[in-house]
């Protein structure tokens, strides 16, 4: 019934953001080689023949990720892209960003299961990634580069007790 109910709301609310969907298409289209160029010339020995990328509709789940399953595979919700991030996305930070996490768990491949990893290795994944993303698109706002403008605006002042909290449970697998 969770599905049936997931479907019935996007089925409701697709439409306002199909014009945005066939955008945001034919800007990944038209970008993504060169922003998949830009990302082999600082990353060489990142191997994107052994990546699949899918370009799908999430009901509104996602915008982009890679699934713990595969970590050989980029999928990109370009419902969730238009929803989350607007016709505008940029794409060349959230592209850079997943093309790093790509790239990160092709030199350090995920444990058997990757459900069961500790606070701090999901930290370093994310924070790897949103810095990596960011010297690479050195023009890109801190929103863009966090995926947040909510937390590029509020973040900063709750990074001393943020930190004292991690501390404490940087071991947690929950």
């Amino acid at each position: 019934m969770l599905f049936r109910s997931k479907v019935k709301a996007f089925v409701a609310k697709v439409p306002e953001y199909i014009s945005g969907i066939r955008k945001l298409h034919a800007q990944f289209e038209q970008q993504e080689p060169a922003i998949l160029d830009h990302f082999c010339q600082a990353f060489p020995d990142f191997a994107p023949g052994k990546v699949k990328i899918y370009l799908m509709l999430s009901l509104f789940q996602f915008d982009a990720k890679i699934p713990s399953e595969h970590p050989d595979s980029l999928l990109i919700g370009l419902d969730g892209l238009a929803r989350f991030h607007g016709i505008d996305a940029p794409l060349a930070v959230i592209l850079s960003h997943e093309f790093f996490h790509l790239y990160h768990f092709q030199v350090n491949p995920l444990p058997k299961n990757p459900d069961d990893l500790p606070l701090y290795r999901l930290l370093w994944q994310e924070g790897l990634a949103v810095y990596a993303s960011q010297q690479l698109n050195s023009g890109a706002s801190l929103a863009d580069v966090l995926l947040d403008p909510r937390l590029a605006a509020n973040g900063p002042a709750s990074i001393r007790s943020e930190a004292k909290r991690l501390l404490l449970c940087l071991d947690s697998r929950e």
